[in-house]
């Protein structure tokens, strides 16, 4: 659970407006939506040093790296080829950012389909393990902003579960803007808050978390976007490559009602070879890929 006295009311990243309706409490955050734009949001939202601390070791505990590795890994670079994929049906193979590289698994399937590739990955943890396998100048640990990369230095940004994440949004978008060349890529990976699934879940919805900190639909999402001189190209249901295991891991350690004792049930009964089967599926996300065109707003620069 993530709590504190200090947390600060914020405006809408998205639209600038100050006036939210209250949707619900969960786990100490109080979940609002901007009358405006309809963005949902954490608010007030949690310190810096709150969310930081969240992203240790433990942080990866449900990927289950440590029994897993070969499976997990193989399951990662599979889903990050499929956005590739997309992508490349926009923009040629050039050199690639993925923003929020965990253990660099994406950059394997990058370099594989051709791409030069970078990352970077706040937790030191898992950019430790990126960096093993790709080194320090390609992987950086720590925020976007501390990496420090040139202007037009990329061809594109890839942020999978990223942009959700992060609390000063306009600063972060800005970076991304600033540092992609002329009509560069922009790809994102968020939770949906216009998905089924969310509507049907509501509170309990399993992307509900204290360090998701906005909830965006693909409009806005689009005009976070435009608003930073993005064109929205294409949005889409993101799909994962995921295991049996993955995903029973996953309800277990973020426990939705009902789902999760179900989910417990079926892990004692499923055998070990079936727990390895993969499948592409959708998780209530989306992906929009978006070309940058224009100078973001002045007060975002």
């Amino acid at each position: 659970m993530i709590g504190g006295t200090d947390r600060d009311l914020v405006s809408c990243p998205v639209c600038g407006g100050d006036h939210f309706s209250d949707l619900f409490v969960r786990d100490a955050n109080s979940f609002v939506r901007c009358r405006t734009c309809g963005l949902i949001l954490i608010n007030p939202q949690p310190t810096l040093a709150e969310v930081d601390a969240l992203y240790g070791k433990d942080y990866y505990e449900p990927w289950g790296l440590d029994e897993e590795y070969v499976s997990v890994s193989g399951m990662k670079a599979a889903t990050f080829d499929l956005k590739l994929r997309c992508v490349e049906k926009y923009r040629t193979k050039g050199r690639l950012l993925d923003v929020g590289c965990a253990a660099g698994f994406s950059l394997e399937a990058a370099v594989k389909r051709g791409w030069d590739a970078y990352g970077v990955e706040l937790s030191g943890y898992s950019a430790s393990l990126a960096q093993e396998r790709f080194g320090k100048e390609r992987v950086f640990s720590g925020t976007l902003d501390q990496a420090g990369f040139e202007r037009d230095f990329f061809d594109a940004v890839f942020m999978v579960d990223v942009i959700e994440h992060v609390k000063d949004l306009d600063g972060f978008m800005a970076n991304v803007w600033r540092i992609l060349k002329k009509q560069g890529i922009a790809a994102i990976v968020t939770p949906d808050a216009g998905s089924f699934s969310y509507k049907l879940m509501g509170r309990s919805w399993p992307h509900i978390k204290g360090e998701h900190l906005y909830y965006f639909s693909a409009s806005t999402l689009q005009k976070l976007l435009e608003k930073h001189g993005f064109r929205l190209l294409s949005v889409l249901p993101s799909l994962k490559v995921l295991t049996v295991g993955y995903a029973q891991r996953h309800f277990l350690t973020y426990r939705v009602p009902f789902l999760s004792v179900v989910v417990k049930a079926t892990e004692l009964l499923t055998p070990a070879k079936l727990g390895k089967w993969k499948c592409t599926v959708r998780t209530g996300e989306l992906f929009a890929i978006a070309q940058k065109i224009t100078a973001p707003l002045k007060q975002n620069e």
